[in-house]
């Protein structure tokens, strides 16, 4: 079996058995199966360590072994941030029911204690507004504790799991920040830069660099970055009448994380500021004034196979 999917790679002898930790014991995660034991408060942490007991997978070598488990909020230029206040609730293993397996993740559901309330209760969000969540993608590629638990409470198959392993980039790049498993997934952005986004489709990935909130006057190289700020994007199907002809994906502003502010003082609005639930809009190379939505023609692209796909799951 490959190396990287053996789950007794951590061998040590011990003569005695380990005592119960003082942090959390993390047992289950199938959401079905919830028990009140289950129910954690990881308010305000910068980090929710938890504890699988060895035993609940069934491991000879390791009979009665807490071994640890560390899940953590985001990170933004270097500095880890803490979980919100009033956190309290269910680690759990999300599956979209209409989406590929690829699309499965680890959730936080913030819940009262009583298992039966879980419905009730809401999924911790990002600071960008979406989800928080670690996708069976990444957790392929780490966390081999949390895969045999997914394995254990028959939450995915190895050979779901050998998949998911390939779509992530090599063990030693920099991953994606965005994992765009269905054609309208919001994903964020920053108005500053170039940002590299991973598309899954038909259990392959293809790279997708997005450089939107710029502009490049004429007769200059340089591309200039009129505002700070982030925003949640979502693609779509262009309706205006000047892509009638041609199938045409546009860019919509889903929300605005962080306000838009000028990095250039008494800058003149050559690039359009940045609007919660317009269209992106693209400034010409001139320098007058033009006014006119980011697009891209579907062709053979990856955006096309995730729109078929779409189509074909609202179709069966």
């Amino acid at each position: 079996m490959n190396a990287f999917f053996s789950f007794t790679t951590f061998r040590r002898c011990y003569s005695q058995k380990a005592p119960k930790p003082k942090s959390p014991i993390l047992h289950r995660l199938d959401p079905t199966r919830l028990r009140s034991s289950d129910h954690l408060d990881i308010s305000s942490l910068t980090q929710s360590r938890l504890f699988v007991l060895r035993e609940i997978l069934r491991d000879d070598d390791y009979e009665d072994r807490y071994t640890p488990v560390v899940f953590r909020y985001f990170k933004e230029k270097g500095v880890q941030h803490n979980f919100p206040p009033r956190t309290a609730g269910f680690f759990y293993y999300h599956r979209p029911p209409s989406l590929p397996f690829t699309a499965g993740a680890i959730r936080f559901r913030v819940a009262a204690v009583n298992p039966t309330t879980f419905s009730q209760g809401n999924d911790l969000l990002g600071p960008d507004g979406s989800p928080w969540e670690v996708s069976l993608p990444r957790l392929a590629r780490s966390r081999p504790l949390i895969r045999q638990m997914l394995l254990r409470e028959r939450l995915v198959t190895l050979a779901q799991l050998k998949q998911c392993g390939t779509l992530m980039p090599h063990a030693n790049s920099r991953p994606p920040r965005v994992l765009l498993q269905h054609f309208d997934q919001p994903f964020p952005v920053s108005f500053t830069g170039q940002h590299y986004i991973q598309i899954v489709s038909g259990g392959k990935t293809y790279r997708s660099d997005i450089r939107v909130f710029h502009e490049q006057r004429k007769g200059s190289n340089r591309y200039v970055y009129p505002y700070t700020g982030r925003a949640l994007l979502r693609y779509e199907l262009s309706t205006l009448p000047q892509h009638q002809t041609t199938p045409t994906v546009v860019l919509r502003i889903v929300k605005i994380i962080e306000p838009p502010r000028p990095t250039i003082p008494g800058y003149d609005g050559h690039l359009p500021i940045p609007i919660e639930g317009e269209l992106v809009q693209r400034a010409g190379r001139g320098h007058v004034v033009e006014r006119h939505p980011w697009c891209r023609k579907l062709t053979s692209t990856p955006l096309r196979l995730l729109l078929k796909e779409e189509e074909d799951r609202k179709g069966s």
